[in-house]
Parts: C-alpha cells; sequence; structure tokens
C-alpha cells in the first residue's frame, strides 16, 4: 500500500544532485565530526524544546512488555550498530548515500523533538537496586544525561533500520544480520521504557521513508555541482 501510495506521486526520477562528502581517505574522521554535530544537536533538543513535552497514551503493546532493565546493553549498542554498519560500506557512493540519509533523517527528527516533543513517565519505572551493577551504573547514568523526551519518532529504532537498509541491495547477509540487530534494539527501547510503542512504528517508517528517498530520488557525483549559466 505505502509503495502504491510512492509511486502515485509520479515524482521525477531526480529530485536533487548532491556532491560527495566522505572519500576513502576522510572516511574516519568524517565519522566522529558527524557523530559530534548529530550529538550535541540531539542533547539541545532533548534538553530544550518550544513547548513543554507531552506524554502519549500507553496501549496494549506497552503494557503487556515487561521492564527488563538489563537490555540496556542492547538498547546502548546501537553506537556500535552505526560505526560497523558505516565501515562495512565499502562503496563510496554508498557511503555517501548512507551519510546523507542518515543525518537528514536526525536533523528532520531534532527539529519534531524541538517543536512537538513527547516524554515518557519513566518515574513509573524505578532501577531495581538488586539488578546487575553494570548494568544499574550504565542505565543510571544514561537517565541523568538524557531526559525522558525526544520520544516520537525513535531516533533508536530509526537509525538502527536505516543503517540495516543500506545493504538492502548490496549485500543480503549483511542485510539481514543487520536487520535483526536492529530488531533487537527495537524492542530493547520497550523492554527499557525509552519509548512507546507508537515511537517504534514512527521509526520505522521514517527510516523507510530517508532510505527510500535518498536513494531512488537523489544522485550524487564526485565533484562539486557547477551552477547553471
Amino acid at each position: 500500500m505505502a509503495t502504491k501510495l510512492i509511486s502515485g506521486l509520479r515524482l521525477p526520477k531526480t529530485l536533487i544532485n548532491l556532491p560527495y562528502i566522505v572519500y576513502p581517505k576522510n572516511k574516519i574522521s568524517s565519522f566522529f565530526i558527524l557523530v559530534a554535530i548529530s550529538t550535541i544537536a540531539y542533547l539541545y533538543t532533548n534538553h530544550f524544546q518550544r513547548v513543554t513535552p507531552q506524554l502519549l497514551p500507553m496501549v496494549f503493546v506497552d503494557r503487556w512488555i515487561p521492564f527488563i532493565p538489563e537490555t540496556i546493553f542492547i538498547y546502548c549498542s546501537d553506537y556500535f550498530l552505526f560505526l560497523t554498519a558505516y565501515l562495512l560500506c565499502r562503496d563510496i557512493r554508498e557511503t555517501n548515500k548512507f551519510v546523507y540519509s542518515f543525518m537528514s533523517l536526525q536533523f528532520v527528527s531534532f527539529f519534531i523533538f524541538w517543536c512537538w516533543p513527547t516524554t515518557f513517565p519513566r518515574e513509573l519505572f524505578p532501577l531495581p537496586l538488586d539488578m546487575n551493577p553494570v548494568a544499574y551504573h550504565l542505565f543510571s547514568n544514561f537517565r541523568s544525561i538524557e531526559s525522558p523526551a525526544s520520544c516520537l519518532p525513535s531516533l533508536h529504532v530509526s537509525c538502527c533500520y536505516l543503517s540495516a537498509l543500506q545493504f538492502f541491495h548490496q549485500d543480503p547477509k549483511k542485510f539481514r544480520i543487520f536487520m535483526a540487530w536492529a530488531t533487537l534494539v527495537a524492542f530493547s527501547t520497550i523492554t527499557t521504557k525509552q519509548h512507546y510503542f507508537v515511537d517504534v512504528l514512527g521509526g520505522m517508517g521514517m527510516a523507510v521513508l530517508f532510505y527510500w528517498f535518498f536513494h531512488s530520488r537523489v544522485t550524487y557525483t564526485d565533484k562539486p555541482v557547477q551552477p547553471k549559466r
């Protein structure tokens, strides 16, 4: 249904032409620069919003899935997922598609977090004192740094699935592995009570949308695009 709706838009094959910004010689440094920029932008929108963040109603899935704080390890593995997917993306054209789609998805999400913020009632799920001490230390520090806002759409979910989708046409085996990893992270967003179920659905939708746009409606060139005279 979604594919028919998108195809029904009858958009031109190419909507925009973008220059390469990542090359083999700057691939590693580019990753850390992009991570630094996105981290600063995320923390700002996570702590400072245009309006007061609003709670969302919990659906059956939110109430049915229990709080499993030890799954914080899976939840935090998303950072390794991004890095691994980025490093395994060998083709420079595909790497640039990855970077453009990844950063665009993030900054659209940041804008949503700032303009229409949502929050989660973490106080309903205190950390048990008898849990694994390493997990408790990681979880408590995570909660002290990040506010319960920035829920919808889940950036954890969208970025993980977008990273997996990069291998959809490149390498079916890697695609299956990263999709399984992304699904575990998506599930952990609910078991750690960091997100609502609707946040997961929103994140998945964002991943598909940005993958489609930057792989189907954008062309790339290894030289800066010259303005027409």
